[in-house]
């Protein structure tokens, strides 16, 4: 490892008393990867910084950001100097930063896996042929995109036997033989991660145009986990499959579904695709899962629904009112379960074993199981509701049957015991990241303005900075937004408590905590939508601006004061 060392200091005219009072503490990342900017900060007015570089910063320009581009540990030593005689310096405080190499090629930093959204990018090609003469058709999906064994997807063999499909890791040889045989121009690839390990899965769709006597359907799950080439399962889209996310879907829109089952002699047929046409941000990449009622089944009263998808909706109910921010617990892993039963794999990073092989988030997502889980239980849910929205697009009601959503989550961001955690400070970063920009510009957002979120939605944001408030109001082309909302300009532009009926909003507010021991965000999102889908709203924008504060957390204790421009 590189050592490397930077001095801060400063030149000055003054009593050698002054130096006992100094404050003294270095704010800086503890990590970086190389070539990332980050901010630099000290809390000693009276003193300069030195780069790892060598260049040196006067105290007026603090916060300063730097960027290191050669991996190695750099150590940062704060000194108050004077001048008597001579220049006298006094070490106040020291700070390493370890520098990373940055991610560049195939894997990720430090040669992990990419991240989800570069996985759903990889390119593969299907070819079929009987490659060791049993009389079946096999059929090779060959990944062409370059990687180290990382836990992502590796080129597989679907070997057929009598009793159907199953994954084979092929050799050198058979791989060389396989990709002999005609490309299987039927067979279409759609990448998604339906087990949530944030390793990309793949679904097949036109098996049978190589194979009749198969599904048409099957989908190829990851390895998820650095070092393994297998795959961790392949499993057909069989009645289960489809009726598990199915139900699931049907109890998001309307949670009595599995209430209303228990009594119905009738219940419905699930069809099945995977739809690639959504605009989701980088989500478009992904091919979401989503089911359509094809039909009705006469069945006998109380079973005419997926058990495991009923374990499945109780055991998320009870995440998100007890539990996700807990760490993977047994609710957890009996969810993952009912995801082993129906769809053949496990879910989260869980193994059969009941043992847990961490899911594939960013480093900072994984600084301990309570971050991590909170982060998987966001996406579960903002995955079900980009589903819902795909599913609900059949059956939308006309605007003046809609119904009224309303969720109201807090964020302690900060403990005021640190010095950066005032009001105005916190208040300067959220307008920094007023909501998950499609952009991801973290330019301080002004009264009035447009701006796209996740998905290229437009919102419109108004500040109100003697109250620390803003509120963000959907515009024309917002996947949520209400066609009966008041037609003046500006419905959301207004005093707290005096926003009209039906004006979509979400309006955030920065102030104390009640004992003051620290500093809070309160959100109030409300506005009307299809029933389908107010159930998958209030649940997924609680965890959205959850996210968006975490970001606001990150940046008051790592990067401490916010620039002002």
């Amino acid at each position: 490892m590189i050592w490397f060392k930077a001095v801060l200091a400063i030149t000055a005219v003054i009593l050698l008393a002054l130096a006992s009072s100094a404050a003294a503490v270095i704010h800086a990342p503890s990590t970086v990867e190389a070539g990332t900017p980050f901010q630099l900060n000290w809390e000693n007015e009276i003193a300069t910084t030195v780069s790892g570089n060598g260049e040196i910063y006067q105290f007026s320009q603090r916060p300063v950001s730097v960027t290191l581009s050669t991996p190695g540990i750099y150590t940062y030593t704060e000194q108050f100097c004077f001048v008597y005689m001579g220049l006298h310096c006094t070490t106040m405080d020291t700070h390493d930063i370890e520098v990373t190499s940055s991610g560049g090629g195939p894997g990720g930093p430090s040669g992990g896996p990419e991240p989800l959204h570069e996985q759903l990018a990889y390119e593969y090609e299907v070819r079929a042929g009987d490659f060791n003469n049993n009389g079946y058709t096999d059929i090779l999906v060959d990944r062409l995109t370059p990687g180290g064994v990382d836990g992502s997807l590796q080129s597989v063999i679907l070997r057929q036997t009598a009793g159907g499909l199953s994954a084979h890791v092929p050799t050198s040889g058979e791989l060389s033989h396989a990709r002999t045989f005609a490309i299987a121009s039927g067979i279409t690839l759609k990448p998604n991660d339906i087990n949530f390990d944030r390793y990309a899965d793949l679904a097949l769709e036109g098996v049978q145009s190589v194979a009749p006597a198969l599904y048409d359907r099957y989908v190829v799950f990851a390895p998820g986990e650095p070092g393994v080439s297998a795959p961790l399962g392949l499993r057909a889209v069989d009645e289960k499959f489809k009726s598990f996310f199915g139900e699931l879907l049907e109890w998001t829109g309307n949670p009595t579904y599995f209430t209303d089952q228990l009594f119905a002699t009738i219940s419905p047929v699930f069809g099945f695709s995977f739809d690639c046409s959504h605009d989701f941000g980088f989500s478009a990449l992904m091919c979401l899962p989503v089911p359509s009622v094809v039909g009705f089944q006469v069945v006998t009263a109380g079973g005419g629904y997926n058990p495991d998808a009923f374990v499945a909706s109780i055991r998320i109910q009870t995440l998100d009112t007890i539990g996700h921010a807990s760490g993977f617990n047994q609710t957890w892993q009996d969810l993952s379960q009912a995801f082993k039963n129906s769809i053949g794999v496990h879910a989260f990073g869980f193994r059969d074993d009941g043992s847990r092989v961490p899911t594939n988030q960013h480093p900072s997502r994984l600084e301990s199981p309570e971050k991590e889980a909170n982060t998987v239980y966001g996406q579960l849910v903002n995955f079900y509701w980009m589903v819902l929205r795909q599913y609900a697009d059949v059956t939308v009601p006309p605007p003046e049957n809609w119904v009224e959503h309303h969720y109201d989550p807090v964020s302690v961001i900060c403990d005021t015991s640190d010095p950066f955690c005032t009001l105005e400070n916190v208040w300067c970063w959220a307008k920094r990241w007023p909501a998950p920009r499609q952009s991801g510009s973290e330019h301080i957002v002004s009264n009035g303005d447009l701006d796209d979120v996740e998905g290229g939605y437009p919102i419109v944001t108004w500040v109100f900075d003697p109250d620390r408030r803003f509120v963000n109001e959907t515009r024309q082309g917002h996947i949520l937004h209400d066609p009966e909302m008041p037609t003046q300009p500006g419905c959301g532009n207004q005093p707290a408590g005096q926003i009209p009926p039906r004006c979509s909003t979400v309006e955030r507010v920065v102030k104390v905590s009640s004992d003051g021991s620290s500093i809070l965000i309160e959100t109030l999102g409300t506005g009307f939508n299809p029933p389908l889908a107010k159930t998958a709203n209030e649940v997924g924008g609680r965890i959205i601006f959850r996210n968006v504060d975490r970001r606001i957390e990150d940046w008051v204790r790592e990067q401490g004061a916010c620039p002002p421009s």
